[in-house]
Order: structure tokens, then sequence, then C-alpha cells
């Protein structure tokens, strides 16, 4: 009977394991607020302060609007809007992550919480927001779960 038990136990913390690590959020949840995100891996911050037209990943100053973001609720998702010039996030048809005001069909994101960190999809590409180490720009691919370069921590910041 005790070996029953051991198994039984060994099956639903598998299940948990599996079900409860990874699931997505509504932005709902994220709305209504700006944060400055963190890359678990890097240390990085997801910014636009020199406007080259990619999602650039750097040290911050805490007054830069350029590193603030919202989530701004769509049918599908959510767009990802800088609070400086409310450019949005997206994937571009190359699989390059980049920020403007294109990217039309390709500026929705889930937000996926995974062991306490945040994972952005984009729903057109299929493809995880993540940065690598030396790196100053954000890439898009295709990310395990596990894999910390592509967690991200929100920071509520003040307007």
């Amino acid at each position: 009977m005790k070996k029953k038990g051991k198994t039984i136990l060994t099956f639903v913390l598998m299940l948990a394991a599996i079900f409860c690590l990874t699931y997505p959020v509504h932005a709902d949840e994220y709305s209504n607020q700006y944060y400055n995100i963190k890359n678990k891996a890097t240390g990085q911050y997801m910014h636009i302060e020199h406007l080259n037209a990619t999602l650039e990943m750097g040290e911050i100053q805490s007054e830069w609007h350029s590193a603030r973001w919202a989530f701004d609720v769509r049918d599908n998702g959510s767009w990802i809007r800088n609070r400086w010039n409310f450019f949005r996030v997206f994937v571009d048809t190359n699989g390059n992550v980049q920020t403007g005001y294109g990217g039309a069909g390709r500026l929705e994101w889930t937000i996926e919480q995974y062991d306490g960190y945040v994972r952005f999809k984009n729903i057109a590409s299929g493809t995880y927001l993540y940065a690598n180490n030396g790196e100053n720009y954000a890439r898009a691919g295709n990310v395990n779960a596990a894999d910390e370069k592509s967690h991200l921590i929100l920071i509520p910041v003040s307007e």
C-alpha cells in the first residue's frame, strides 16, 4: 500500500509541474500600470532609448520613459506599448523584434507565467521574446520554457 501511495503522489506532482509552471494569463491582470521589464538571465532591461527600430536590451536610467512599458488588451492578446512614444513591440517578417507603429498583425503577444516570471509569446509567429548575454537587443525564437533567457520580471513604476 505504501508503494501505491508514493506512485500516486509522484504522478500528481508530475502533473502539477507540467500544468502549473507554464500557463497563459489575461493581460487585464497587468493593465493600467507601467513597468520596467528586466530579463532574468542577462539583468538587462527592455528600452528604446536610441530609437533604432530594434527592441534594445541594456542598462537604463530610472527616469527613462523609453524603458517603461504598458499592456494594451486586444482581441487575442496584448500590445506591448512604450510610455515615451507609444511605439509597440512586434516581430517582423524576418523574425526580428522591432518597435514602431508598424507590424500590423504581428503586434499581439500573450503573457505566460512560468516559475514566478513571465514570458512574452508573439501570436503571429509563435515565437518567444528573449535576450542573450552580450547582446544589446532582443530576439524572438523557439525558447524552452525553462530557459531563463526568456524569463522576464515586471517591475511596476509610477508614471
